[in-house]
């Protein structure tokens, strides 16, 4: 069975249910035999997190930028075509069809809520939860982070967290 640490957080009135699929990230640190240091640091970063070991006051402050915040406007469509193009062909990104894992995720979730009848599409968290649940690749969903650099701050989260 699988074992998931959740911790609840609220920034700016807005619910982040932050969950760790432990079994998942343990398989993983047993299958890579590279970056275990990087894994174990990660291992020590989750638990801080679920321990509450982090800085909400950064996270509640409404003079503080947030990620999802930053729109870049003005690009054409053709441009982000083919930026994205050069992106996949690097390795950088990967391009995922309908076909792909994640997306066969979503629909299972979507034909779920269909069947039983649910008044409304499903949201962000019962899809994210799926994919945490049963994708072995992925190890955590909304993970908040942060950075300070030269008296700035950024604030966000992280949808989901995998390891391939």
């Amino acid at each position: 069975m699988f074992k998931i640490k959740q911790k609840l957080y609220i920034h700016q009135n807005i619910l982040y249910p932050f969950n760790w699929n432990k079994l998942h990230h343990r398989e993983k640190y047993n299958q890579i035999t590279t970056n275990q240091e990087e894994l174990n640091k990660l291992e020590e970063h989750f638990k801080r997190i679920y321990h509450g070991m982090i800085p909400n006051n950064l996270f509640n402050s409404r003079n503080l930028p947030r990620i999802s915040q930053f729109k870049i406007k003005g690009i054409k469509s053709a441009f982000i075509r083919s930026f994205s193009k050069k992106l996949i062909r690097l390795d950088k990104i990967q391009y995922h069809d309908s076909n792909a894992s994640l997306p066969q995720y979503v629909q299972k979730v979507m034909e779920n809520y269909k069947t039983n009848k649910f008044p409304k599409r499903p949201g962000h968290e019962p899809i994210l939860k799926n994919i945490l649940i049963k994708d072995k690749d992925s190890i955590a969903i909304e993970v908040p982070i942060w950075n300070e650099t030269n008296d700035k701050v950024i604030t966000g989260h992280i949808d989901l967290l995998q390891i391939e």
